[in-house]
């Protein structure tokens, strides 16, 4: 799987996550601030609240102390 991380802000408290495809099982987590991602290109299988298929172009927001997963999935040429 291909993860970059970067931390942004004056304190360091943004942190930006690049991920691709990867044949990994996606594993429950939360975080203690709020977290959105931006489904740029290709999708990816996500559960939050429930599982559904996310598509390009997709902004999530997901709350502080939520507990989800996200699995990228390959993207088509």
């Amino acid at each position: 799987m291909n993860v970059k991380y970067s931390r942004i802000g004056s304190r360091g408290k943004i942190i930006f996550k690049e991920c691709s495809f990867s044949l990994q099982t996606p594993r429950f987590q939360f975080h203690d601030t709020i977290s959105v991602g931006l489904i740029e290109e290709g999708s990816c299988i996500a559960h939050v609240g429930h599982t559904r298929r996310i598509g390009n172009n997709t902004l999530v927001v997901i709350p502080a102390q939520y507990v989800h997963w996200c699995q990228p999935l390959a993207v088509l040429n």
